[in-house]
């Protein structure tokens, strides 16, 4: 089990963020998956839910309730990753099924700390 992730620690490298966003989406942890997306996935989340609210008239929607969390068996071991490539703020982190499945996650440094940018 990973530490806190209120602590950084889970966030310090590439592979780590993915790990923690892995353990919280499949626990279903909706804010703590929240906190762990990159500006780019947070922007289109944000996109995503003002354009959902103006389409179906009701309440304003919180970008995190966007989020598909805890719904589905996890696809992918979230021990089952590995950086392929870094390049600065940019990094590619690789992630394995138990059948084979390979799935490459983008990720990037946000002040200090990685977080994952959702395709």
């Amino acid at each position: 089990m990973l530490l806190g992730l209120g602590c950084n620690a889970g966030t310090r490298s590439p592979e780590g963020a993915v790990r923690a966003f892995a353990e919280a989406s499949s626990d279903g942890d909706r804010e703590g998956a929240w906190r762990l997306l990159g500006p780019a996935t947070r922007g289109k989340l944000e996109s995503d839910a003002r354009r959902a609210a103006e389409l179906s008239g009701r309440r304003p929607l919180k970008p995190a309730e966007m989020l598909a969390v805890g719904w589905f068996p996890p696809r992918f071991r979230a021990d089952d990753v590995r950086e392929l490539a870094r390049t600065g703020a940019d990094a590619t982190v690789e992630v394995r099924g138990a059948r084979g499945e390979r799935e490459t996650v983008r990720c990037v440094r946000v002040d200090g700390d990685w977080r994952v940018e959702l395709p």
